[in-house]
C-alpha cells in the first residue's frame, strides 16, 4: 500500500525531532551550568547579584545555542535534500544515521562539560591552554594523581551509567517514521521552502549567539564585577575552542608574532616600541644585537653559587593567610622576613612548564603556543639561555628536578641549551640509595633535591642550578615521619573554603612540607662555609586555583608567586622596593647583574635593583606600577594615586605586544641562522 505523505510531511516531522532533541541538549547543558553554579558557587550571589545571576544563564544559554546550532546545521541539511523522495525507506535509514550522530554528539558535550567541570577544581578557569599540558603530561602520573585524589570508580560506574542512559533519548526521538505521521499543513512547494528556510534561519543566528551584528564570543562574558558570575556564563567548549585556534595558529610554520600583535610587517617598530629607540636605520642583520645587554664593570672579590629553586604551586596569594594555627609557611617565614622579598611578582606562565622555560632561556611565556622543548625550537641552542653568561665566567651548570627528565622533554632541551649537568630522579636515587616509596608519580620528596642541591655546592668550580620542585602537586603526598602543625584555616579563609576539604587539607600539608625542606635548606646554607658566596633565589611556577572563588579585587593577586633572595652582604643592596612589580623574565638579569662583570647577556627582563620601572607579564595579567590589565580591562592600584594614567594603559599594552613580537622574531631568526 503506497503511502500519501508529502514532502512537506518528512520534512515537518524530521523538524519535529530536531526540536525535541534540541531542547534535550539544551537542558543537558544547562543543568550542567545549574550544577557548576551549585558545586563552585556562593548562594550569598542569590541575595547579593541575582540580576547577573539571570543573565549569566541567559548569556550561557547563547553559548550553548551557538554550540548546537553546529551540531544541528548538517542533520538539518540533510533533511531538506531527502524529504522530496518521499521515501520510507530512505527516510528510516537517515533516522538510524542521526540517531548514533546525536548520540556520539551527546557523549561529546557530556564529556567535554564533565571535564570542564574537573578542571576548573584545579585550575579555577573553563578548559583552555593548559588543557593541552594535561594531555602532553605524564599520562601514567596524571591517572595515577586522579585515582588518589578522587572516587574514581564511582565516577567510572557514573560514567558508564550516563554512556547507557544518554542513548535512550537518541533512540526515543528519532524512531521510525509510519504511515500516519502526516503533519496538518498541506504539501506543495511553498510550504516546502518555509520549513526549509525557518530552520536553516534559526540556526545561523544561533551560530552567531543571536541577532547582534557581532558573534557572540567569550569576551561578552566579562559584564559582572563578580569573577565567578563570568566564568559560569560561558563553557568549556567554547573556551576550548578557542584554545585550539590560539594553538594551531601559534604552530603554524608561517606564524608571526608581528602580525597577530598589530604591527604586520613592520618588525622594526616593534623594536622600537619595546626598546625605546630609533631602529628605522639600523640593519636586519644587527637588529637581534640590540637585545643584547652587558653588566656594568665591577670590582667582585669572588664568583657566588646561584641556585634558583622553583617550587611546584607556590602561590603568593594563600600567604596572607598564614598565622600561627594555619602556619603552612612553617621556618620559611623567617627567611622570607630576614632576606629580601618581592610582592608583586607574577608567574610567567599559569602552568610549570611555562614558567620553568621562561626561566630557563629569559623569553616570555607565549599562551597557547607548544613549549619550547616540544616545539620546532626543541632542537635549537638558545643565546639568551640562562646558564650561557655563567658558563662563559667558568661555572659549572645545572638542571635539577626532583621527577623524571622526559617530562615534557624538558631533561633533553636542557642540555641543547647547553647546561653541563641534568641531574633527575633517577641520578637522585642511585645518589641516596632511594626507594619508590621516597616520593609520588610525580617525582621524590623535595628534601632530596634540596639535599642534591647543597652537595653540589661542595664542587671545585662555582655552581649556577635551576632547579624544580615536584611535592606541593597532585597526589599531595609526603613522608610518613615529616611532623605537620595543626593547619586550622582561620575563619576568613575558612568562610571561602565551599568544596573538597579533605584535599584542601592535604594540598597545605604538601605546601607545609616543602616549605619547611626549603627553609631547612637556606638555614644549611647560611650556617655553612657556602654562607658568604651563595645567592639563593626562589619563585614559584604559578599560583593554585581551586578551592575558592576569586574575586575582581584579586585579579592581579591570584597570579603573583614570592620572588625572594638570599644574598651575602657584601653584594646586598642597602635597600629595595618589596612593592616593585616583577616577573620570570626579571630573575637572572637581576641575578646577572649582581654576580658578573662586564658580561654580555640577552634577556627581555629587567634588573629588579636598579632604579627603573619593570613589568609583571603573565598569560592572564600584565601590570606595571601603575596598575594591571585583566581581561582587557585596566585596574589601578588602589594604595596610591598616580598621575598619566590614561597614557600608561596604552604604555603597558604596547610593552606586552612589542614583547612578545621581539621575541618572536628572535626565536624565527635563530631557527633560520641554525
Amino acid at each position: 500500500m503506497r503511502h500519501n505523505l508529502s514532502a512537506t510531511d518528512f520534512l515537518f516531522t524530521s523538524m519535529k525531532k530536531y526540536l525535541q532533541y534540541g531542547l534535550f541538549l539544551t537542558l543537558v547543558m544547562s543543568s550542567f551550568r545549574l550544577a557548576f553554579f551549585i558545586y563552585y558557587g556562593e548562594m550569598s550571589l542569590l541575595s547579593t547579584h541575582i540580576t547577573h545571576l539571570a543573565q549569566a544563564f541567559f548569556v550561557g544559554f547563547r553559548y550553548d545555542l551557538m554550540i548546537l546550532s553546529y551540531i544541528f546545521v548538517f542533520p538539518i541539511l540533510l533533511s531538506i535534500i531527502c524529504s522530496p523522495f518521499r521515501s520510507l525507506a530512505l527516510y528510516n535509514f537517515s533516522l538510524k544515521l542521526k540517531k548514533t550522530y546525536f548520540y556520539f554528539f551527546t557523549l561529546v558535550i557530556v564529556v567535554l562539560l564533565g571535564a570542564d567541570f574537573g578542571f576548573y577544581s584545579y585550575f579555577g578557569d573553563h578548559l583552555n591552554p593548559l588543557f593541552f599540558g594535561l594531555v602532553e603530561d605524564d599520562t601514567k602520573a596524571v591517572i595515577d594523581s586522579v585515582i588518589d585524589n578522587y572516587p574514581v570508580f564511582w565516577f567510572g560506574l557514573l560514567i558508564v551509567l550516563c554512556l547507557g542512559l544518554l542513548w535512550l533519548p537518541a533512540k526515543f526521538t528519532f524512531n521510525s517514521l509510519h504511515r500516519k505521521q502526516k503533519s496538518f499543513f498541506k504539501g506543495g512547494a511553498l510550504s516546502y521552502l518555509s520549513f526549509s528556510l525557518l530552520p536553516l534561519i534559526i540556526v545561523v543566528i544561533g551560530s552567531r549567539g543571536g541577532l547582534n551584528s557581532y558573534v557572540l564570543s567569550p569576551k561578552y562574558s566579562d559584564f559582572s564585577d563578580d569573577v565567578f558570575i563570568n566564568v559560569l556564563s560561558v563553557n568549556g567548549i567554547i573556551t576550548l575552542e578557542k584554545a585550539i585556534k590560539e594553538r594551531r595558529t601559534y604552530n603554524r610554520a608561517d606564524y608571526n608574532a608581528l602580525e597577530k600583535y598589530g604591527y604586520g610587517k613592520d618588525y622594526k617598530k616593534a623594536f622600537s616600541d619595546y626598546l625605546g629607540l630609533d631602529v628605522s636605520y639600523t640593519k636586519d642583520s644587527d637588529l637581534i644585537s640590540l637585545l643584547e645587554r652587558r653588566t656594568s664593570t665591577k670590582e667582585l672579590s669572588k664568583k657566588y653559587n646561584v641556585v634558583v629553586f622553583v617550587m611546584e604551586s607556590f602561590g603568593a596569594f594563600w600567604m596572607q593567610y598564614n598565622d600561627m594555627n594555619f602556619n603552612f609557611m612553617g621556618s620559611l617565614n623567617k627567611h622570607f622576613k630576614e632576606d629580601i622579598l618581592f610582592k608583586k611578582n607574577v608567574s610567567s606562565s599559569n602552568g610549570t612548564i611555562g614558567s620553568i622555560l621562561t626561566i630557563m632561556t629569559n623569553l616570555p611565556f607565549r599562551s597557547g603556543a607548544k613549549n619550547f622543548s616540544m616545539s620546532k625550537y626543541m632542537n635549537l641552542p638558545l643565546s639568551s639561555s640562562s646558564n650561557i653568561p655563567f658558563q662563559k665566567h667558568g661555572y659549572e651548570s645545572t638542571y635539577l628536578y626532583g621527577g623524571k627528565l622526559s617530562w615534557r622533554k624538558l631533561g633533553s632541551y636542557a642540555k641543547i641549551q647547553g647546561f653541563n649537568n641534568i641531574i633527575g630522579e633517577g641520578k637522585i636515587k642511585k645518589k641516596y640509595n632511594l626507594s619508590k616509596k621516597d616520593g609520588t608519580e610525580w617525582g621524590l620528596y623535595d628534601e632530596y633535591i634540596f639535599n642534591y642541591a647543597f652537595d653540589q655546592l661542595s664542587h671545585e668550580k662555582p655552581q649556577f642550578i635551576l632547579a624544580l620542585s615536584t611535592t606541593n602537586h597532585p597526589p599531595f603526598r609526603i613522608p610518613t615521619n615529616f611532623e605537620l602543625p595543626s593547619l586550622i584555616p582561620g575563619e576568613k579563609l575558612q568562610g571561602r573554603i565551599k568544596r573538597e576539604e579533605d584535599l584542601f587539607k592535604r594540598r597545605f600539608e604538601a605546601f607545609n612540607y616543602a616549605n619547611e625542606k626549603l627553609a631547612q635548606f637556606i638555614q644549611k646554607v647560611k650556617d655553612s662555609k657556602f654562607k658568604d658566596n651563595t645567592i639563593i633565589a626562589v619563585t614559584g611556577d604559578h599560583n593554585f586555583w581551586g578551592s575558592i572563588n576569586y574575586k575582581t579585587s584579586e585579579s592581579f593577586v591570584k597570579y603573583t608567586v614570592p620572588l625572594y633572595f638570599y644574598l651575602p652582604n657584601e653584594i646586598k643592596p642597602s635597600s629595595y622596593d618589596a612593592y616593585k612589580v616583577s616577573g620570570h623574565e626579571d630573575i637572572m638579569t637581576t641575578i646577572y647583574n649582581l654576580t658578573l662583570s662586564n658580561t654580555p647577556y640577552l634577556t627581555f627582563g629587567d634588573d629588579l635593583f636598579a632604579d627603573t620601572n619593570s613589568n609583571g607579564l603573565n598569560e592572564s595579567v600584565q601590570a606595571d606600577n601603575l596598575g594591571s590589565f585583566y581581561r582587557d580591562k585596566f585596574y589601578s592600584w588602589k594604595s596610591k594615586s598616580y598621575p598619566g594614567l590614561e597614557k600608561d594603559k596604552e604604555d603597558l599594552k604596547v610593552r606586552y605586544r612589542s614583547i612578545m613580537s621581539v621575541s618572536d622574531y628572535y626565536l624565527r631568526k635563530s631557527l633560520e641562522a641554525k
